[in-house]
């Protein structure tokens, strides 16, 4: 972990490689806990971007005397900041730990919804040091609140990386709205919006005039439907050709109506239904029943005929795909037992999002995803059945082997070794 054994006035800032669900206690630790690891100076434990734990010498400096995680992401960016950045080596070396991490839970692919210069070039790293174990489609983000002019001199700073079958920057990542707690959903002000419709149209425009594709953050109803007027204009003007590569991230709260557009538009959603299971309890407190009920909607998108695809939303839910897929089936949140259970999906539908869909999603639709003649090696081998074994096995499933291009990325039993020995 990044910054152990530094001096006793530094800063210790774990690297976001984990997940409080692989933790046996199923929580973030207390502050109390933080300080019986004995650690001579502050300590920040951050979970995604919006969520962080300290201990006291690190409260102290802060002023936040609660024994409570902190949320708020001005105090956490301003505790990163005395905290100081990592090296460039010590974030490419953690990048190459959770490739390898989700490797070894059987992902072979990664879409990375949104990335900026220095993060691409972590990328970019790895991949000419041949360390780069998954192939790995990128978006290149306009930064969150960025402003029209702003954002259109971003979009044209997006590099281009050519023709790699490991590494492609593939698009241009927007905020439309925010998280559980402010999305734009029906009732919510106009300060749920990060974005005004011109200045959402105008980064649409200027991505597909770079010929790129677009994805943007819309969680609430509202946000959504907002995506769908920008993308239906853009189609309208000719701008693109393809509405595939116009894609919504989350769409975690459809209304019917909206989600009756979305199969006619054609456009892509990338669903992320762990970011439900992981904070049900917030979604049940700050949407009410209803909206809960039909959070993260995968059974009525999949009926409709949407171009959907199911992911993880990274480090802010659980990454690992199985937990996912058995959340998808199961519906049974982190707390407080089932949330939208009307929305579960059989189980080989919800594998189908992860692969075949996922492919389709990314432009591989007859390349990934599948087991075919002439198709990527991208293959996964389990310890059981995945769609035969008991459906409470899925979570702690053993990966294995995984293997991308017909190579492998985890082979913790040399099966391939023993496979090239026969």
């Amino acid at each position: 972990q990044a910054g152990l054994g530094r001096p006793a006035d530094r800063w210790t800032v774990p690297g976001r490689n984990w997940h409080e669900s692989q933790l046996d206690e199923k929580r973030l630790p207390t502050r109390t806990e933080l300080d019986a690891l004995g650690l001579p100076g502050p300590v920040l434990l951050r979970r995604g971007s919006h969520l962080a734990v300290l201990n006291s010498r690190a409260a102290a400096l802060l002023g936040e005397p609660a024994d409570a995680p902190l949320t708020d992401d001005a105090r956490i960016a301003e505790a990163l900041a005395m905290a100081g950045a990592p090296t460039a080596r010590e974030r490419r070396e953690d990048l190459a730990a959770v490739l390898h991490r989700l490797a070894a839970r059987g992902l072979t692919s990664i879409r990375e919804a949104g990335v900026d210069g220095a993060e691409l070039e972590r990328f970019r790293d790895l991949r000419d040091q041949g360390r780069l174990p998954l192939r790995c489609d990128l978006l290149w983000r306009v930064a969150e609140g960025s402003a029209p002019g702003s954002a259109r001199e971003q979009i044209a700073a997006m590099p281009v990386l050519g023709d790699d079958s490991r590494l492609r920057l593939t698009g241009v990542k927007a905020f439309v709205d925010g998280r559980i707690a402010d999305a734009a959903i029906d009732g919510a002000g106009p300060e749920a919006f990060r974005l005004t419709p011109d200045g959402l149209g105008r980064i649409v425009a200027e991505a597909l005039r770079r010929r790129a594709g677009i994805a943007c953050h819309a969680v609430g109803d509202r946000a959504v439907r907002l995506v769908l007027d920008a993308y239906e204009r853009a189609l309208s003007a000719g701008l693109a050709r393809d509405p595939g590569r116009l894609v919504i991230e989350h769409a975690l709260d459809c209304a019917p109506r909206t989600i009756r557009r979305l199969a006619a538009s054609g456009v892509g959603v990338s669903a992320h239904p762990g970011i439900v299971y992981e904070f049900a309890d917030d979604v049940r407190r700050c949407w009410g029943a209803a909206r809960a009920a039909r959070a993260a909607p995968v059974r009525d998108l999949v009926a409709a005929g949407v171009r959907v695809a199911a992911g993880s939303d990274g480090d802010v839910p659980p990454s690992d795909p199985l937990r996912v897929i058995w959340f998808m089936v199961t519906r049974q949140g982190r707390a407080g037992g089932l949330i939208g259970a009307d929305q579960a999906v059989p189980r080989d539908v919800a594998f189908n999002l992860y692969t075949r869909c996922a492919a389709g999603l990314l432009g591989f639709g007859t390349r990934r995803g599948v087991l075919e003649p002439g198709a990527d090696a991208d293959l996964v081998a389990f310890a059981a059945d995945p769609l035969s074994c008991p459906v409470d096995d899925l979570p702690g499933l053993e990966i294995m082997l995984t293997l991308v291009g017909g190579r492998p990325v985890h082979d913790p039993a040399g099966l391939m070794e023993e496979a090239g020995s026969g």
